[in-house]
């Protein structure tokens, strides 16, 4: 049944990019996608308030501020100066903390019309890195930060808390008086009067963070600002965000995405910090922070954005929609310019006419990450503060050739994957890879089964192929952390290449499926051998065990004593002398004293380096108990 024609027409997209002129690398195409945009988090800036022509007189009528002290102007840095000394008998410092706070005001409303709450706001001061004097009269000056804080419901201030609306100030001297500690003139480049600095959230455009400090000098200060004090240049931003909420389905592909994104921008020779932190009791999972989002097609700002992917601090403790991941796209700092004087390479803040500059490329790189991990806008979350998939629809700048980048990064890895799966010392890594490859994720106890190796081996093989061969990152496979470790490739593009890679290398050796079970059977019997088992009755058991479906090699590899094969021997019926075995197992000898037949050596005076030795003990060349060492001047082994 089709909706009836009510005449009316979905709201045209929003173009980020109107009035705007973003620069790219020649030779980058882009297509238009939609997408709801990103709710616009954080921001932060600052300007500078050319008041120091303002009297002083009034003052004295605001705040008490003691017999004796003089206050030169009547500025907003002198009126939080005036309100600190008001104040300096009537403190309180929060519990954990040696910060003495002065409590302003318990009834503060913030400026949004939805924000009803009443809040404390509170002041405090800090030794400033410029003061006034030579030698040992020099004497530092102070700067004095305004903070909204939430209130508990008896009326307390809850220290451990920020406002929905966050915001806060830092007001800091400009005097052509103040000098460095070292007695070096201190640089004002915007003139006298007093540096603003605003830290808020839930910010759309650079006017809120004039018209939100306004509002909180105002009513705490009883300072007005006046736009014609504000000095143009001087007003800039250094921090700005645009996210999305989305469902806990398709948290892996955005890691992944963004993983991908690490990888082929450190092909391009791009400065890249990374990091992802997968354990269950962490919260992020993944983290980009660069300058050169110009080499994956994105307009080049010249200044680092970074992409973060992460779950609340303790998401036990938030309810649904906080708790979901959220992805976020933020600037991180400042933009890197020529001084036209100097012609040095300096960093400085972004000026505020070019916030929708900013806002665009942050849009782009939010959206074109959800359109590469096939996160669709049913996927998307609203919260209290954004709609999520009911945002107003944005028509992006996608940038194209991801693919064909993405193919060729991982093309460069079949070497290395060639090098590995042909190893002399062992074919384990072969056999791994191999296993991946057929079964397209699998756990440790899936490799343990298929390969007959111990878990702490190849794990350790894990590790290596995904951190370290073909790159600090990426590497062959990848590890997924949850109630199970998955193990893949870390691409599907690899996936394909790593396919027919192992086919070429396996039918240059001949070889069959047969060969890599009979391997793995030969792992799992020399183990039984080494935990004392005799050569017959190992045979004999690892026999029983593949003709059952109640039992495989995991169950042979993973035991740590002959004991413990009893109840598996009893269920199979096998007949294994355990017993008669004891006398050779390791465990009957581990911590014995060596017997005067055998010949011990120091390390160094084997002709092998650490790394054979490492191999040795992985394929059972070496018997584990046939190494010690000593452990005493070494605390962290015996951990």
């Amino acid at each position: 049944m089709s909706r009836p024609d009510t005449g009316s027409s979905p709201p045209a997209a929003r173009n980020p990019y109107e009035g705007v002129d973003l620069e790219r690398n020649e030779g980058i195409t882009t297509t238009a996608r939609e997408l709801p945009g990103g709710a616009r988090h954080g921001g932060g800036g600052k300007f500078v308030l050319d008041d120091v022509d303002r009297d002083a007189d009034s003052l004295r009528g605001k705040f008490d501020v003691g017999d004796g002290r003089q206050l030169p102007d009547g500025s907003a840095y002198q009126h939080a100066r005036a309100a600190w000394y008001a104040h300096e008998d009537d403190t309180v410092t929060p519990p954990d903390s040696s910060t003495e706070y002065a409590v302003l005001t318990r009834s503060y409303q913030h400026p949004a019309e939805d924000e009803p709450d009443e809040y404390a706001v509170t002041l405090t001061s800090s030794r400033w890195k410029a003061g006034a004097g030579q030698g040992n009269d020099y004497t530092p000056w102070y700067s004095y930060d305004l903070t909204v804080q939430p209130l508990e419901e008896d009326g307390s201030i809850a220290w451990d808390r920020t406002p929905p609306r966050s915001l806060s100030l830092k007001l800091e001297p400009q005097y052509d008086e103040l000098v460095h500690p070292d007695g070096d003139n201190f640089r004002l480049p915007h003139g006298e009067g007093t540096l603003v600095r605003v830290q808020t959230t839930w910010v759309d455009q650079t006017e809120e963070l004039l018209q939100r400090a306004a509002h909180l000098l105002g009513h705490t200060l009883n300072y007005g600002v006046q736009q014609s004090d504000v000095v143009s240049d001087s007003a800039a931003f250094s921090k700005a965000e645009v996210h999305h909420r989305v469902t806990e389905d398709v948290d892996d592909d955005l890691a992944l995405t963004i993983r991908q994104s690490a990888e082929l921008l450190a092909s391009h020779d791009a400065d890249v910090e990374t990091r992802g932190v997968h354990e269950d009791s962490r919260w992020l999972k993944s983290k980009i922070r660069t300058e050169d989002w110009n080499q994956l097609g994105f307009p080049d700002l010249d200044a680092p954005i970074l992409i973060k992917l992460y779950y609340p601090d303790d998401p036990g403790h938030v309810e649904y929609p906080l708790n979901q991941p959220k992805l976020e796209v933020a600037l991180d700092g400042k933009e890197t310019v020529v001084d036209d004087e100097t012609g040095r390479t300096v960093e400085q803040m972004i000026p505020w006419d070019r916030w929708d500059e900013v806002m665009a490329a942050l849009d782009e790189i939010l959206l074109s990450h959800l359109e590469w991990a096939d996160v669709s806008a049913a996927d998307l979350i609203a919260d209290d503060y954004s709609d999520g998939a009911q945002n107003p629809r944005t028509r992006w700048r996608h940038p194209e050739g991801r693919r064909y980048w993405l193919r060729k990064h991982y093309e460069s890895l079949v070497p290395a994957l060639y090098r590995e799966a042909t190893r002399t010392r062992t074919d384990l890594v072969l056999d791994i890879l191999d296993v991946v490859r057929r079964r397209g994720e699998v756990t440790y106890e899936d490799l343990v089964t298929e390969t007959g190796a111990a878990k702490r081996t190849i794990r350790e093989h894990v590790r290596r192929l995904d951190e370290e061969v073909g790159g600090d990152d990426p590497g062959l496979l990848s590890r997924s952390r949850g109630a199970k470790t998955l193990v893949a490739y870390s691409s599907r593009f690899l996936e394909d290449l790593g396919a027919d890679a192992i086919d070429s290398i396996q039918a240059d050796r001949e070889e069959l499926t047969e060969d890599r079970a009979e391997r793995a059977d030969d792992r799992v019997r020399q183990h039984l051998e080494d935990l004392g088992l005799a050569p017959e009755d190992a045979e004999r058991l690892l026999d029983a065990v593949s003709e059952t479906r109640v039992y495989d090699r995991e169950d042979l590899r993973t035991v740590d004593a002959l004991d413990d094969l009893r109840e598996l021997v009893d269920d199979l019926g096998v007949t294994v002398d355990l017993e008669a075995s004891k006398d050779s197992s390791p465990s009957e000898k581990e911590g014995s004293e060596c017997a005067d037949s055998e010949e011990w050596v120091a390390f160094t005076a084997l002709a092998m380096d650490g790394e054979t030795l490492g191999f040795a003990l992985d394929d059972g060349a070496i018997d584990g108990d046939d190494v010690r060492i000593r452990t005493d001047p070494y605390p962290r082994i015996a951990d």
